[in-house]
């Protein structure tokens, strides 16, 4: 528990979504991490000198921020001198397609002496004495051409025209990944501010933000909201339930105890295993705390009935198989959610399986010798013998009507594989989203084409044939566009320089008698690098696509509107001398979703054949079996179609509630079953573990987290329809049929 307010929490959906087994997991995870460190903003007003202002103000504000690594609103004037410098060092190794084409045909010495003879804009001696080709200018008309941003330059800012308005740009890098929650709501706090005071300032101008920080902490405040307001509501309801039900302290200090110790050892597994907590994770945790009472209300409720006729030992030793049972019933549904592999539901898992045996230990260990002071007192039962005479009347409709009302539901049952119905992401943030993307010429989509080999010299050399196939999966419509540095590999630049030294001998002639050509001039014929090229203009573009380290070296392609990502797959796989793998994170996670959703339904149908299968060895009859079996199936099925009728999709995390529905509710089954008491007794202490049980998983219904509402819708309708149904299996009920 000291570990814990220092340990690293994280409160996006997406990291409940599954991490792939990858060969390039490695490269593509911190290629990723770099893309959510990433915030831009468009700054407009509708006198654009005063939105040129503010933006320059912002980027200011924004300088002063410790969490920020980087700021940039355009190039500087230094960095405008540095990049002249870079195109003159490396004219001939720049060379672009329209240029070389002239280049080969033995033109460009014709294209430069009619440049002479332009009214505005032609070339002057100064110029061709420093590139006697006009290379640079050649090459900067072919990046206006074909620029990888339609931005434009204005002074250090840069800016975009749309909708009669300009649009200035402020980009910022967090140090922080826009995942982690501390940093997210501590820099989301200061971006606030910064807008704050910028709209005091000058009160036209609108800024449009655009980051994963801002999500996350969107998320944060809400999972925090609710692990603080459904906390609160769990332990009040609990305590509240206990007194009213025991009227005693003592019971209510115990079952604390047996709390405490539950989520004490789950939040140390979780810490010992992970290193981190999920707010999300901790939220639907809290289902367990109704779990864990569960095994102190069994005890209790036996000591307070029959303290005088038993010892505190002799209790437990009457119990300690219905609670084994329960414990192993309960684990083993939790235990099928390590099975996808989601991190946020392999957490929850860890945390719930190792609550429960830590609640389970200290009633069997410690509530024996904690509980000399309790004295037994007559509890009011009356009502749990009422209910069993009106069920043993009424059997018959209420179930016939719990099947009629699941019926209706499952037929509005919709299966949901996408990602997106985890959670509703805010519209005022996707509707600054798309606005963004569509000033900027973009789309939303996350999709790209990751290429990575052992040395820079072989990504070098597959760049042209990812290249062709990438235009060929535009001709036939597979992408709209994507986004590739403007490289020459190093053969093409050998090629091109032998090249410029032909056409030199050309534009020679031409430019002495003018005498505009300079003494013993050449070309730098020094190969350019990828890397090298990425300090160029293009890296302030491309930078953070490139990664380059002693193992390896890998390129990010951002694809735009990928629309048959299997065909460019089946594409990518035919490349020789490098690895290239798709990325089409929202494909890939609802395909897996598809899997384990199918997957699991087998299983769930496996679990329920298999417990028909004990139930009809234990009884040796198949109707005392289908008894048995009916509340769970039942208990199942209004599960599922209450979560359709209130609106919920069945997904995969539909799915695993429903194996919790089936860990949890059969306890009840078996309590009622396997248990020496009367009936009334029984369903006193079952109706108190499910009034705790619903307390902690009810709440969860008033989540603002989409995944976590129908979590605890879900469970809550199957654990109460269990209930509902579980007389069916106690002895009085079994004479009654007989």
């Amino acid at each position: 528990l000291s570990a814990l307010p220092q340990a690293p929490t994280d409160s996006s959906v997406l990291s409940l979504l599954p991490s792939f087994d990858r060969q390039n997991q490695k490269v593509e995870q911190e290629f990723l991490k770099r893309l959510d460190t990433q915030l831009v903003f468009l700054i407009t007003a509708p006198d654009p000198q005063l939105a040129a202002q503010a933006a320059s103000a912002f980027k200011a504000r924004l300088e002063a921020c410790p969490l920020l690594e980087r700021t940039f609103s355009g190039p500087s004037a230094d960095d405008l001198v540095s990049y002249g410098k870079f195109y003159f060092e490396h004219a001939a190794a720049l060379v672009d397609a329209k240029t070389r084409l002239r280049l080969q045909a033995g033109t460009q010495a014709q294209q430069v002496l009619s440049s002479l003879y332009l009214p505005i804009g032609g070339a002057l001696g100064p110029e061709l004495k420093q590139d006697p080709l006009l290379l640079m200018r050649s090459r900067q008309l072919y990046e206006q051409e074909h620029s990888l941003s339609h931005f434009k330059r204005e002074g250090d800012l840069s800016y975009l025209e749309a909708d009669g308005r300009r649009y200035y740009l402020v980009y910022a890098q967090s140090r922080q990944a826009g995942f982690e929650t501390s940093s997210a709501k501590e820099l989301g706090a200061f971006v606030d501010n910064c807008i704050a005071e910028l709209a005091k300032q000058y009160q036209e101008v609108t800024v449009l933000k655009r980051g994963t920080l801002f999500y996350n902490r969107y998320f944060a405040e809400h999972a925090q909201h609710d692990l603080t307001f459904l906390g609160s509501a769990t332990i009040g309801g609990v305590i509240l339930l206990l007194l009213v039900s025991f009227r005693s302290l003592i019971p209510l200090l115990l079952t604390l105890i047996s709390i405490g110790c539950g989520l004490t050892l789950g939040t140390c597994a979780v810490l010992m295993c992970f290193g981190k907590m999920h707010l999300i994770t901790m939220v639907m945790g809290l289902s367990i705390i109704g779990i864990c009472t569960d095994y102190s209300i069994y005890y209790l409720s036996r000591r307070l009935l029959h303290g005088a006729t038993e010892g505190p030992l002799g209790s437990i030793r009457k119990l300690k198989p219905v609670l084994t049972h329960a414990l192993l019933t309960t684990t083993s549904a939790y235990l099928l959610l390590l099975i996808p592999p989601f991190p946020g539901l392999r957490q929850l898992a860890v945390f719930c399986m190792a609550g429960l045996i830590g609640a389970y230990a200290a009633v069997l260990l410690w509530q024996p010798l904690l509980v000399s002071r309790l004295r037994p007192q007559p509890l009011k039962l009356h009502w749990c013998a009422g209910y069993l005479n009106f069920f043993g009347q009424a059997r018959i409709p209420l179930t016939l009507g719990i099947a009629a009302l699941s019926a209706l539901g499952l037929g509005y049952v919709q299966i949901d594989d996408d990602p997106k119905a985890l959670q509703s992401a805010p519209e005022f943030l996707q509707a600054e989203d798309s606005e963004i993307a569509r000033i900027m010429g973009q789309d939303n989509s996350q999709t790209y084409l990751l290429l990575k080999a052992d040395t820079e010299s072989k990504l070098e050399a597959a760049l042209p044939e990812v290249t062709e196939l990438l235009e060929h999966s535009v001709k036939e419509q597979f992408i709209a566009s994507y986004l590739m540095p403007h490289y020459n590999p190093k053969a093409q630049q050998l090629k091109d320089f032998k090249l410029v030294e032909e056409n030199l001998h050309q534009v020679k002639e031409l430019l002495e008698p003018l005498k505009l050509y300079p003494d013993h001039f050449s070309y730098n014929q020094r190969a350019l690098t990828l890397s090298d090229f990425m300090q160029g203009p293009e890296g302030l573009v491309l930078k953070t696509l490139y990664l380059q380290s002693d193992e390896e070296v890998a390129l990010l392609v951002p694809l735009f509107k990928l629309r048959h990502s299997s065909e460019l797959r089946q594409q990518v796989a035919k490349l020789d001398g490098i690895s290239a793998t798709v990325i089409d994170r929202r494909s890939d996670f609802t395909e897996v979703f598809r899997h384990y959703r199918q997957s699991l339904s087998y299983l769930l149908g496996l679990a329920l054949l298999l417990l028909f299968a004990l139930h009809l060895y234990q009884q040796r009859s198949l109707f005392k079996a289908l008894r048995l079996l009916m509340p769970t199936v039942l208990a199942l099925a209004l599960a599922c179609a209450g979560n359709a009728l209130c609106g919920y999709p069945l997904t995969l995390f539909t799915l695993l509630s429903l194996f919790l529905v089936l860990g949890i509710g059969i306890d009840y089954v078996l309590i009622f079953r396997q248990s020496q008491q009367p009936s009334h007794e029984v369903l006193f202490a079952i109706t108190l573990a499910m009034l705790t049980t619903l307390l902690t998983l009810g709440v969860l219904m008033f989540s603002s987290t989409q995944v976590t509402a129908s979590f605890g819708l879900t469970l809550s309708l199957g654990i109460l329809g269990t209930y509902l149904l579980a007389p069916w299996t106690s002895p009085e009920q079994s004479r009654q049929s007989a």
